[in-house]
């Protein structure tokens, strides 16, 4: 259901895009606003789409990673109380620093650099999920995973949080460098 949701939002969308981009060739003159007139100066750029492209792509991993974390931590027993601690409170505190430690980085690699290095080590995370899923006895009757297990996953998820940041600082480096300043 989710998923026909998003194709008509989609097709909404590239029917927005086409009939502004139309209107525009043939003369008659939306009255842009500032968000309408930006968005429509960055449709007509040369290298629109392929930058469009690289927008949706570049958060994927770490978008559709993310739905099945909470899952995942259910699967592996922990608590409601622990999944909240780990995924909620440490989980923002780490995207904070993720975010201030990536716009630090960004700004002495470069956005170009950072986009790279940052989003490896955002999608590396689910490496860690992979691996977590692959060893625990998830779906062994009466699995309780023990203080080591939970530390990693404590750890996974932590690191998780933290990698978001980063990457989102470089991302967030990108669109804004891309907008016209006006």
């Amino acid at each position: 259901d989710r998923l026909k949701h998003a194709e008509w939002a989609l097709l909404l969308l590239a029917a927005c895009i086409l009939l502004a981009i139309a209107q525009r060739r043939r003369g008659v003159r939306v009255t842009p606003g500032p968000m309408l007139g930006a968005f429509l100066d960055m449709v007509e750029r040369p290298g629109f789409l392929p930058v469009v492209g690289f927008i949706l792509l570049y958060k994927l991993a770490d978008t559709t990673g993310g739905f099945m974390v909470k899952p995942f931590m259910v699967d592996v027993h922990l608590t409601p109380a622990e999944i909240g601690l780990v995924s909620i409170n440490l989980g923002l505190a780490l995207s904070i620093l993720g975010g201030i430690v990536g716009g630090w980085i960004t700004d002495r690699v470069g956005i170009f650099h950072g986009l790279w290095i940052l989003g490896i080590a955002q999608a590396l995370p689910n490496l860690g999920y992979a691996a977590l899923a692959f060893w625990l006895p998830v779906h062994v009757a009466g699995f309780q995973p023990d203080a080591v297990q939970r530390t990693l996953l404590y750890a996974v998820s932590g690191t998780e949080s933290f990698a978001q940041g980063l990457g989102t600082a470089a991302f967030l480096s990108l669109l804004m460098a891309i907008i016209d300043k006006r």
